[in-house]
């Protein structure tokens, strides 16, 4: 059985939703957009182990020419898409950064 790129709705929103955005900027660039994330999927189906794992279990994989990437889920035959996102917002996907705020000391 072939591997297939399951999308969630609402990541399906955000691929169109950035397409237009980059089209309103420069005419053809949506385009660009929506070709470079196909290279990306065919990349994903063909080997998705190829990319690394960000949180737990999650995978990202990065458009080479815009700041996106695709956080996808690979543990069977089904991959699935669980956000494109640019590398501004995508924050959330990749563990957050701890910092220690050391304590005033108390002979002050």
């Amino acid at each position: 059985m072939a591997r297939r790129l399951v999308v969630q709705l609402q990541s399906d929103l955000d691929i169109q939703a950035a397409a237009v955005w980059y089209e309103d900027q420069q005419s053809g660039l949506g385009l660009r957009f929506l070709d470079e994330l196909d290279v990306v999927s065919r990349r994903i189906v063909d080997n998705p182990r190829q990319f690394p794992c960000v949180d737990g279990n999650v995978h990202r994989a990065l458009l080479r020419h815009f700041p996106y990437g695709v956080y996808f889920l690979a543990e069977s035959e089904d991959l699935n898409v669980l956000a494109v996102a640019s590398a501004s917002t995508a924050r959330y996907m990749e563990e957050p950064q701890l910092t220690t705020v050391p304590r005033p000391d108390p002979s002050w």
